[in-house]
């Protein structure tokens, strides 16, 4: 495993690139194009004789082979005039209604695509990312208001998928999860779902769908045919600056029970499994491909450590204002952190995320004296309100970073709660250094910048 502390070797990681990228986490690789939609266009990178989707090392693509139906969408309302744009390579024949200017950054495990739309002042982010669990990628998804005045109206994402299924490409097994509970009418986000992977990405084109009985409910095994998934989530109204923020997941799995065990550990309200019809489906060997989503129901940055809060980084420094206590709250992934209150609140719990999915670290808990108070094993809470904290460290996380390891540790989400009113709260990476002294924090940091740069990897309003 390799211990990610070196200045040098950020650096080298670190690219724009012009052209699409395949990303690889396990055995799992995810080709991405620079507008956040999957099958790599930019040609068959190798070790790969194909073009790369969603792939499994030693099954294939599942995405790829037949169309590149494979994309998203977003739509909204301007004083009463929708607007729309997205990509999709086969269905819109690429990028629709969006700027040419597109912003990419990119290691080898992780794709940022920041793009804007030309007919209102939307932008969307997609950040892809290794999950806590193997062989699994996320995506958080940022969709922001522009404008400073004006409020736009029923915001909807799309996303759309057809799956082809290796070694039974064009004839495979489909299933849904969650789309019933969460339906609008429910009281979720989900407009509209069903079976027909080669729709438009663009939300106004309307609903579609190869079998009705796929339509906005949960179905197991529906198949063998050649169909997929789509996706409409229902976000509201967006007010002037505002954010709307969700996850996605793309991953593989060797077969249906490790599947549904990595949907359920990374809490994904609403998914799709796609399976080959050569073997039983219930099995879903030789590999089991999955496509989820969270933050699209009742759940709320920060209510789980599978969605904690983010914000993008200051110096290097996080700063969440007006926090909110008892909730999950996850930077970039380090070896330690200080933790801070500003205005008078003082801390009373420090939770540990659970292993599995998380890096199952025993870490320990110092005071800003670096007097040590105790550890924490994974999914434990450590009362702090003996200590009259401000402010604290923890240490000992020990990331393992070797993306080709199943075991590549990516995020640490601690749980914290506080008495008192918080104006800020502050949370200051600590890279691969001794517990420093309060004054010594800013050099620490600044040693670090550059290496935070490149898992500077889910934001979140």
């Amino acid at each position: 495993m390799k211990r990610f502390c070196s200045l040098s070797i950020a650096l080298a990681a670190f690219t724009l690139p012009a052209l699409a990228v395949t990303i690889q986490y396990g055995n799992t690789f995810l080709g991405v194009n620079p507008h956040g939609h999957l099958n790599d266009v930019s040609g068959a990178p190798s070790p790969f004789p194909y073009i790369v989707g969603l792939t499994r090392a030693g099954v294939g693509d599942a995405t790829s082979p037949g169309c590149l139906c494979e994309g998203w969408g977003v739509s909204a309302s301007l004083s009463g005039s929708s607007f729309s744009g997205g990509a999709n390579e086969a269905a819109n024949g690429g990028p629709f209604g969006l700027s040419p200017v597109v912003f990419n950054a990119a290691t080898a495990s992780s794709f940022t695509s920041r793009v804007t739309l030309t007919g209102g002042p939307l932008q969307v982010e997609h950040f892809y990312f290794p999950s806590p669990v193997p062989d699994v990628f996320q995506a958080q998804v940022r969709i922001s208001n522009l404008s400073p005045l004006n409020t736009l109206d029923d915001v909807v994402y799309r996303r759309v998928m057809d799956w082809d299924v290796p070694p039974t490409e064009f004839n495979e097994y489909v299933s849904h999860y969650g789309v019933t509970a969460h339906l609008e009418a429910n009281g979720g986000r989900v407009r509209f779902a069903s079976n027909n992977g080669f729709a438009s990405a663009d939300p106004l084109s309307g609903p579609s769908w190869l079998n009705p009985s796929s339509v906005n409910t949960d179905f197991i095994d529906l198949g063998p045919a050649d169909h997929g998934s789509l996706f409409d989530f229902a976000l509201g109204p967006l007010a002037p600056g505002a954010t709307h923020v969700f996850n996605i997941f793309y991953g593989t799995a060797p077969n249906e029970v490790t599947a549904l065990q990595a949907a359920n550990l990374l809490g994904m309200e609403v998914y799709s499994l796609g399976q080959n019809s050569a073997t039983d489906p219930a099995i879903g060997e030789p590999a089991t491909f999955l496509f989820g989503f969270n933050g699209v129901g009742t759940v709320e940055p920060g209510d789980s450590p599978t969605f904690p809060i983010f914000v993008d980084p200051t110096d290097g420094v996080f700063v969440f204002v007006e926090p909110r206590p008892r909730r999950w709250y996850d930077p970039p992934f380090a070896d330690g952190f200080m933790y801070e209150l500003l205005g008078g609140a003082k801390f009373t719990t420090f939770g540990a995320p659970p292993a599995p999915p998380f890096n199952p670290s025993t870490v320990s808990i110092y005071d800003s004296s670096n007097n040590l108070l105790g550890t924490v094993a994974p999914g434990g809470m450590f009362d702090l309100s003996p200590y009259d904290l401000s402010k604290f460290y923890i240490k000992g996380i020990a990331p393992l970073l070797d993306i080709a390891s199943p075991g590549f540790a990516v995020s640490y989400p601690a749980f914290l709660d506080w008495t008192g009113v918080a104006t800020s709260l502050i949370i200051s990476p600590i890279l691969a250094a001794p517990i420093p002294e309060p004054e010594t924090v800013s050099l620490v940091l600044a040693a670090g910048i550059v290496a935070l740069g490149v898992y500077k990897r889910r934001r979140a309003s």
